[in-house]
């Protein structure tokens, strides 16, 4: 059986390459660790780890300057509280709005001694500090999304190493859309003095061809050329 020819992520992006190797290193860089002394131990939730709510914001301001949460909807579920979260971020590469959704809950505060069930004895002001607790959660949530910077693989065994796509190289595909100009312009030449003109002097020219392995090219068209104007003359 042939082996296929898939594209390479850099044929994909061609058109728009320089949007796109800007893209994947601002991937590379969301999804490094975090500093260690941004992480904090959770004792209440079986020692997970996790990044206070303003680090992550102050984060979020660090990154994309204009953001904002968006209160999807809120609610009550057995004896608690959630909050879900549309996270609005200005992605500054594509001047677009990115959006990333998070869900939190919160339990009820209930007085010492009673079953989290028993909604009766819940504690003074407990709604009112469970809402803004799950919100926060929920912004945290949305924000893990973005990369391991915001905290996403924290608590995770099985992880995957993000590294930058090798075949999205600027130069490359700059050099081969280049190359593909240069010889539209000698293949389109009229007559010599227009074919010359591509570099302004001889050494100039010599280099640009060479770079591009198009000598031959442009001495075919050129004495294709010559021929014509010496018989015109």
């Amino acid at each position: 059986m042939e082996k296929s020819n898939l594209p390479t992520l850099a044929n994909l992006y061609e058109d728009n390459i320089e949007a796109a190797f800007k893209q994947d290193q601002f991937n590379l860089l969301m999804n490094q660790p975090p500093k260690t002394d941004w992480i904090k131990v959770n004792k209440y939730a079986n020692n997970s780890n996790y990044i206070p709510i303003g680090i992550v914001e102050t984060l979020l301001t660090k990154v994309f300057k204009s953001w904002y949460p968006e209160i999807l909807r809120e609610g009550t579920a057995f004896n608690g509280v959630y909050v879900t979260v549309r996270l609005h971020c200005l992605d500054y590469i594509s001047n677009e709005w990115k959006q990333y959704d998070g869900i939190g809950a919160v339990e009820l505060q209930v007085k010492a001694g009673s079953s989290p069930a028993q909604l009766e004895n819940l504690n003074k002001n407990a709604i009112m500090m469970a809402f803004p607790m799950a919100k926060s959660y929920a912004i945290k949530d949305a924000a893990e999304h973005i990369g391991k910077l915001f905290g996403r693989d924290i608590n995770r065994k099985d992880t995957m190493l993000f590294e930058a796509d090798k075949s999205i190289n600027i130069d490359t595909v700059s050099d081969r859309k280049e190359k593909s100009r240069i010889t539209s312009y000698i293949l389109s030449a009229n007559n010599t003095a227009e074919l010359m003109s591509i570099a302004i002097d001889d050494e100039a020219r010599t280099f640009l061809l060479n770079k591009y392995n198009l000598l031959d090219v442009y001495e075919s068209k050129f004495s294709l050329l010559s021929e014509i104007e010496m018989k015109n003359e």
